[in-house]
């Protein structure tokens, strides 16, 4: 009956201990993004994108950028497939070492 008990315990704290995206507030992701634009993806590899921007909301970059594609976490899956022809608006930090890539703020934002 001991076990029994430990069991349910630990199921019931195990249970609400699921990882959990964080949402950020608008202005925080804007703040924090380095480039936000619109456009439609143009080539899809298979760890990143090439985007080729219609409108620059935030910063400056060439027509196209190359963008990293975030890995699916447990706690948040993509809404859908990745494909080309597909048009985001995409609130995006740059990577380390190449001038024209990019990945999405907070992972997926």
């Amino acid at each position: 009956m001991k076990i029994f008990n430990l069991l349910i315990i630990f199921v019931v704290v195990t249970s609400f201990s699921l990882p959990k995206k964080i949402f950020y507030p608008y202005a925080i992701a804007i703040s924090e993004s380095e480039l936000i634009i619109d456009g439609t993806i143009s080539n899809v590899s298979s760890d990143e994108y090439t985007f080729e921007i219609n409108e620059f909301v935030k910063g400056k970059s060439p027509d196209n950028v190359n963008v990293k594609i975030w890995e699916e976490w447990s706690c948040y899956a993509r809404v859908g497939k990745i494909e080309k022809g597909q048009r985001l608006l995409l609130f995006l930090k740059k990577t380390d070492g190449n001038k024209n890539c990019y990945y999405p703020f907070n992972g997926s934002t």
